[in-house]
């Protein structure tokens, strides 16, 4: 992973976007201290490093067996929209 992007502070609103969530639930799971997702204070604003998402995603994540998540592009470090996988019946 790069070291620039590792570290890079997000917003609440492209972490609950790089999660597939509403912003309030991100403020919520915080409040509730339902996980433990660490978060940096600016002043009085909230940040997030992208690093501790994708640890946060690779904790919950159910299955183990698959490469750790890998950034495609420079910049933006997740896509906006979510992709979503549907199983299929055999």
């Amino acid at each position: 992973m790069n070291d620039l992007n590792q570290y890079r502070l997000l917003s609440r609103k492209e972490a609950a976007e790089f999660l597939g969530i509403k912003v309030v639930t991100l403020a919520i799971w915080k409040s509730t201290k339902r996980y433990n997702i660490p978060v940096v204070k600016v002043g009085r604003l909230v940040r997030y490093r992208f690093s501790d998402l994708l640890d946060f995603v690779e904790r919950r994540t159910i299955n183990q067996n698959r490469p750790p998540i890998e950034q495609k592009k420079m910049g933006y470090p997740f896509p906006l929209t979510p992709t979503v996988r549907r199983r299929t019946e055999n």
